[in-house]
């Protein structure tokens, strides 16, 4: 926009309105800082994010073995046995791991940050028409940060995810 002024005859040019470099600078030093600052947060909260997906997946995991024993699938009993050596779970058929049959094992690696412990042997399953485990118990999942999430599994076959 140009101004003139009539009584001196001159153009008059107002200061152009940006920035200069220095104050360039220091909004990008700024906004390094609070990159650099927020980082960690975004990662516990990914790490958090994780242990609730796979607390949430090994819980469908066991309902299923319970649903496939209920339901009489493969008019087999249906079980879980926690690997954490191998940080997996196997959904298998039969009533024992070491005599299941291998071709229906359905395994769920989980990343080796988490550790999954029981309170019983690591091997759970499901009677063939019933809905009642093997043992009753509790699997706990901990993530790298130490956050846990625990799955209660009763006497009566309800399993719950306790947050």
């Amino acid at each position: 926009m140009l101004i003139i002024d009539y009584n001196k005859n001159k153009v008059l040019c107002p200061k152009s309105a940006g920035f200069t470099i220095v104050e360039i600078l220091i909004i990008l030093g700024v906004l390094a800082i609070v990159a650099t600052l927020s980082l960690p947060f975004i990662q516990s909260f990914q790490v958090s994010s994780d242990l609730t997906t796979y607390s949430e997946q090994l819980t469908q995991t066991l309902r299923r073995a319970q649903q496939k024993a209920m339901a009489g699938q493969n008019n087999s009993a249906w079980g879980v046995y926690f690997n954490n050596g191998q940080k997996k779970v196997i959904l298998f058929k039969g009533v024992d791991y070491g005599s299941r049959d291998s071709d229906f094992d359905e395994e769920i690696s989980y990343p080796p940050s988490f550790s999954v412990n029981t309170d019983f042997s690591g091997l759970i399953f499901f009677n063939l028409y019933r809905s009642s485990p093997s043992v009753g118990g509790i699997v706990t999942i901990t993530s790298q940060n130490n956050e846990s999430k625990n799955i209660t599994i009763n006497e009566l076959g309800i399993i719950q995810l306790i947050n």
